[in-house]
């Protein structure tokens, strides 16, 4: 029963936070995410992080961590505001810079969780079980 929104960097919907009975929509627009970019991601959290109050809690989910998008993450959590990443990838194990970024995200007080998902384990994209596994 709180406040939920939802953006995206590949497609460039976005759905305004309200009370939703369910995140049927926000599934469906997950799973209509690809792979080329309208907006780069750091500059989404920017975005996002400045249209939201300041006690509004994000989560960002990523398959792509890298130095501008930890920055951009860790200025969003400089705004008193909660920030859970989730960075799903195809890797075995983080490499070291990927771990760094995770270290410094959780130094600067977000919260982080890996979740590898191998490739050959995922959904067709494009469909609710894209956007639910």
């Amino acid at each position: 029963r709180e406040s939920c929104g939802f953006a995206s960097s590949s497609n460039g919907k976005r759905i305004a936070p309200t009370i939703r009975p369910d995140l049927t929509l926000a599934y469906e627009v997950l799973a209509s995410v690809g792979d080329k970019p309208a907006m780069a991601f750091p500059d989404l959290v920017r975005k996002e992080a400045a249209a939201l109050p300041p006690d509004a809690s994000m989560v960002c989910i990523t398959s792509t961590l890298d130095v501008a998008l930890v920055r951009a993450i860790a200025d969003a959590r400089t705004r008193r505001r909660s920030v859970h990443v989730i960075y799903v990838h195809a890797k075995p194990s983080l490499s070291v810079a990927e771990r760094e970024g995770a270290s410094q995200l959780q130094a600067a007080g977000c919260s982080f969780t890996e979740v590898p998902h191998p490739r050959g384990q995922w959904p067709k994209q494009g469909g609710v079980a894209d956007a639910t596994a």
